[in-house]
């Protein structure tokens, strides 16, 4: 651990300040923050670091990256609200400097390590928060309908809501378990897999039944990475005894919502989600080149393309319906980019070949480096995980795909950087 502490400089502090104080949503919950702006100063220190750095890197996703926002940006003058184009534009670009900073800052696989177990701890504390009012619900009149709706992160921002929260932790939970690799500790390594397992039981308290999916098959996904049949066959029974412990533990309410999915056209979730794809494949074809406009599935979705059955109001006793989005991130951007989204397909894409090329490049090498073989492998439960949980919940202008980038590109470079460190040191012996 001393050894990966020594390599952080006050600049790689400044990047995890602001991280945290963006994801903790400070500036919402004391408003004398937001008025000294202190969110956007960070912001503006930490581009200004982040740039000033060292430039031997190479941006293998910043270029799909940059076309997808170029796209996002063309997109303004020809949406419906080029007002509420503009105003998600501006949020995604901000949200977008995140790749910038972490992907030039984590040079190194100290930097990579404390980054990745503070990121743990900020979700820690949130999913702590959740859970524990979750217990606390649960002891009240409206148990069951907590248990139904799940519970968000407890930060104002983007993980206030549960199913956003779930997303978050099926990324997350990966994460933690890349420490086990990294450190000998065997009390480190046992704190990881029980804050992992605190994680699995936070996505249960969102009530997300797109999340325990998404984490499901991300893990199930490692199964093609596995060469030998008997680490196959020990990881089957992992998943598998993992499977019973989640079922076990789930309360009967939560059971039910999956067991709802066998009859799809009786579960109103399902079908809000049908009706809502629907009108973003029609929305695509009748905007087939550049969309509806960025953010503007809600305004189209409202002023055209809606069902004359559809109300804004859940039931009769006039509770408003939650936000309309297209619960797809895929749909989402076909929506409102048209034919010019497929950049994200792209940008996705791009994000999951970096990881393999990690994989395949440590294997291949004289002495395989397991530690960036792991890192790989990870990531690309994390982008699963991603893909699967944005097929049900609409996460396409949060940070985290601007987080996989970044840690995609970073643990690439640190690879590359060890393997000509260790040819180097080679030539010296020869």
């Amino acid at each position: 651990m001393r050894y990966y502490l020594k390599q952080i400089n006050f600049s790689f502090l400044l990047i995890l300040t602001y991280v945290a104080y963006e994801y903790w949503r400070l500036s919402a919950q004391y408003p004398v923050l937001s008025r000294l702006h202190i969110g956007k100063l960070l912001g503006i220190v930490c581009i200004i670091v982040s740039l000033s750095g060292t430039n031997n890197i190479r941006y293998r996703c910043g270029r799909k990256l940059l076309i997808w926002l170029f796209v996002c940006m063309l997109s303004i003058p020809f949406a419906i609200s080029p007002g509420v184009a503009w105003d998600v534009f501006i949020t995604l670009l901000l949200t977008g400097t995140i790749y910038l900073f972490l992907s030039r800052t984590i040079d190194t696989e100290g930097k990579l390590v404390v980054f990745i177990s503070f990121f743990v701890m900020v979700h820690l504390k949130l999913a702590l928060w959740q859970i524990r009012t979750y217990l606390t619900l649960m002891r009240g009149d409206f148990a069951a309908y907590h248990i139904r709706e799940g519970v968000g992160g407890g930060s104002t921002g983007f993980l206030g809501n549960a199913g956003d929260f779930g997303v978050a932790l099926t990324i997350v939970v990966p994460l933690t378990l890349l420490l086990i690799g990294f450190f000998k500790s065997t009390w480190i390594r046992m704190g990881a897999l029980m804050i992992a397992a605190g994680f699995v039981l936070s996505v249960i308290c969102t009530g997300s039944r797109a999340s325990a999916l998404a984490l499901l098959l991300a893990f199930a996904s490692i199964l093609f990475f596995i060469g030998r049949l008997r680490k196959i066959l020990a990881a089957l029974l992992a998943i598998a005894v993992c499977v019973f412990i989640f079922w076990s533990i789930a309360p009967e309410q939560y059971k039910m919502r999956f067991e709802s999915a066998k009859n799809y056209e009786q579960d109103s979730t399902a079908n809000q989600r049908l009706m809502l794809w629907e009108g973003g494949f029609a929305m695509f074809l009748d905007h087939p080149f550049l969309g509806v406009g960025l953010g503007n599935f809600p305004v189209a979705w409202v002023g055209q393309y809606a069902p004359n059955s559809y109300s804004q109001y859940e039931d009769e006793t006039g509770k408003y319906r939650a936000a309309i989005v297209s619960h797809n991130n895929f749909v989402c951007a076909l929506a409102e980019t048209g034919m010019m989204g497929l950049s994200y397909f792209f940008l996705v894409f791009t994000i999951f070949r970096v990881n393999l090329e990690t994989i395949n490049y440590s294997r291949n090498l004289a002495t395989p480096d397991k530690k960036m073989v792991a890192a790989g492998l990870m990531m690309i439960v994390c982008v699963v995980a991603f893909v699967v949980s944005g097929c049900l919940i609409t996460t396409i202008y949060y940070p985290h795909v601007f987080l996989l980038a970044a840690l995609s590109d970073a643990i690439a470079n640190i690879r590359v950087q060890k393997s000509n460190s260790e040819k180097n040191r080679e030539m010296l012996e020869v």
